[in-house]
């Protein structure tokens, strides 16, 4: 139930003006020609669990998955669209205390709570929230966008405290791109839904909307081409679909040599991580599976098994096969330049 908000601005927040906070706590629009998920949606609703995970790299449409989900909800939505800013536990529970007041009239003062001098984060207010959660007089979804900005320990207890105020008919739904550290605990006790890559991934029906919406003409062999080899992941197929209607009768590459897909690469994936990662992940691109004796023997040096582990967190675009600590180079758009097939467009 989206737009039943409180009237009034919103108050500043961790000095955030106005206008930057009704953004970050307002429901985004979801983009034009978007492949419905509303089986996925409909299934992780009807699970009964109170917390649902959301979890895999970029370009999986996780934030379209939640606009959608938002739109969809008969229930009051309260959304987060999380950032680095927010990687404190004070100023990530006033965030969370004004976007429940916007949706519920009754505790405009909740806020003032959170910010009470002498409160801590932990001790008191994350509890005063998971209190006004719990004793929620309608059932709400409390939509938590990118996750994975959230680094600091201190912010997972406090997120942790809030998650145990969400009553039953009311869902936590979080995003994110590495693992997400509440569900772990919320395994054990059934009470959790996770949608990986797996259920996010589009198959070729999805892959055929995404390309007739690029005006876009292709054979059904050729959709299951480029959906195979992008891994049914939504970014690379629009990509995919973008490149097609610039080129059109040629073929197209959707791999790391086209400024498309090189562009997306850096900015969502290599940019973010560490200088030293970035040079490891250059220097063994050759390899299809990367594990620590491999890197160790190519570089000539220890440290593999820790940049792999670094790696492996954010999920970038590389796949740990059955769990195990060896990493796959994702052969969607990951791939390195010029190693990728080759779908032709017609």
């Amino acid at each position: 139930m989206v737009g039943e908000e409180a009237q009034g601005a919103a108050p500043v927040v961790g000095g955030l003006d106005r206008l930057l906070l009704d953004a970050k706590l307002s429901v985004p629009q979801p983009r034009p020609g978007s492949v419905s998920r509303a089986d996925v949606i409909e299934a992780a609703r009807a699970g009964r669990c109170r917390v649902v995970g959301v979890t895999a790299s970029a370009g999986y449409g996780k934030s379209t998955l939640l606009a959608q989900w938002a739109r969809a909800e008969d229930r009051r939505v309260v959304w987060v669209s999380l950032d680095r800013f927010d990687d404190d536990p004070a100023v990530l529970l006033s965030v969370l205390a004004t976007a429940y007041a916007r949706v519920s009239p009754t505790e405009a003062d909740l806020l003032a709570d959170m910010r009470s001098p002498g409160v801590s984060p932990l001790g008191r207010a994350a509890r005063r929230l998971a209190s006004v959660l719990r004793t929620s007089p309608v059932p709400f979804v409390l939509m938590l966008d990118d996750l994975h900005e959230l680094r600091a320990s201190a912010c997972h207890d406090v997120l942790s405290v809030v998650i145990s105020g969400i009553p039953r008919g009311s869902q936590l739904v979080a995003t994110s791109r590495s693992e997400q550290p509440h569900i772990p605990r919320l395994r054990t006790s059934a009470d959790a839904i996770e949608l990986g890559a797996g259920d996010l991934a589009l198959d070729a029906a999805g892959a055929e909307q995404i390309f007739a919406a690029a005006d876009v003409q292709v054979s059904p062999d050729l959709i299951a081409g480029v959906t195979a080899r992008t891994e049914g992941r939504p970014a690379g197929l629009y990509l995919a679909a973008a490149i097609a209607r610039e080129s059109p009768g040629q073929a197209v590459a959707v791999s790391g040599d086209d400024r498309y897909v090189a562009d997306y690469l850096y900015r969502e994936s290599l940019s973010q991580l560490p200088a030293n990662t970035q040079a490891f992940l250059r220097r063994t691109a050759v390899l299809d599976q990367l594990n620590a004796p491999l890197c160790d023997a190519l570089l000539g040096g220890a440290g593999g098994q820790q940049q792999l582990r670094t790696i492996e967190a954010p999920s970038s675009f590389l796949i740990p096969p059955l769990r195990s600590r060896d990493l796959e180079v994702g052969s969607s758009i990951a791939a390195r330049p010029g190693g990728g097939a080759v779908c032709p467009i017609q």
